[in-house]
């Protein structure tokens, strides 16, 4: 993540990284700690007042361009437009969990392309999660468009 980051950091954007975990929210903490890179967190610790502070600090400060971020949390409500990357550190099992998130930043107002960066370990239960989430799309697919089995998706689903 700090490498893909940094490479994107010439242009000094607004970043945001979502993970489903707080405990790895602590540790997406320590690091950039380690690597002198300011940050805010907005998890469901936190208070709604003190969200609004949290992204309103995030959005005017020139110093601050990290935002960690839990994907429930910041997934639903929020406006993020003054972020263009997004990194998702970890799939979700439903991937509307990780559209609605990333769609707090592809909001009316957002005037930068965004770039979102997916992390999947390989040989790990997150690839296993991937291939559920296409299975999942496809079956959500399948309900607009009728030419596809549905049965057939959804045991494939179910026996994942």
């Amino acid at each position: 993540m700090l490498e893909q980051g940094s490479k994107l950091m010439d242009e000094n954007p607004k970043v945001v990284i979502f993970s489903t975990w707080t405990r790895f929210l602590d540790l997406i903490g320590i690091a950039l700690d380690r690597h002198g890179i300011k940050f805010l967190r907005l998890d469901g610790s936190i208070d709604s007042r003190s969200q609004d502070r949290c992204l309103s600090d995030f959005s005017t400060s020139l110093n601050t361009n990290v935002l960690i971020a839990s994907l429930q949390t910041a997934g639903v409500g929020l406006n993020i437009t003054c972020a263009s990357i997004a990194f998702i550190m970890e799939p979700h099992w439903n991937p509307t969990v990780e559209a609605q998130a990333v769609d707090r930043l592809h909001r009316i107002g957002q005037t930068k392309k965004v770039w979102v960066f997916h992390f999947v370990t390989p040989n790990t239960i997150e690839e296993k999660i991937i291939h559920v989430q296409n299975k999942k799309k496809q079956l959500a697919q399948s309900t607009i468009l009728p030419t596809m089995d549905w049965r057939e998706l959804l045991q494939e689903i179910l026996s994942s």
